[in-house]
């Protein structure tokens, strides 16, 4: 996991760059990997634990990047940019609680 993990860590640390280089080849490759583990069910964003709900951040960062690799949305685009955290908190928080 921590060859997927580290490149999609560092890609999430540099994405304010990515207007101008762009993400790295092995960024892309390890956000695709992280994506596909999860549709295949492989790997989960949060699982549940004893002790209450626990996300794995390394994906969360994944999915996030993933819409800005596809620019998939360019709203979604400077939320990235310019503090995702906050919003990608209420999101987990709203996909928990409406189960």
């Amino acid at each position: 996991m921590k060859e997927i993990a580290e490149p999609i860590e560092a890609a999430f640390d540099a994405r304010a760059n990515f207007k101008n280089s762009g993400p790295t080849a092995e960024a892309r490759s390890a956000v695709s990997r992280a994506i596909a583990m999860l549709d295949s069910g492989e790997e989960r964003v949060a699982q549940p634990t004893s002790s209450g709900w626990v996300v794995n951040e390394w994906l969360k960062k994944a999915v996030l990047l993933s819409f800005l690799f596809n620019e998939n949305s360019r709203g979604l685009h400077h939320l990235l940019a310019h503090g995702a955290e906050r919003w990608t908190a209420l999101w987990c928080d709203h996909l928990l609680f409406q189960s």
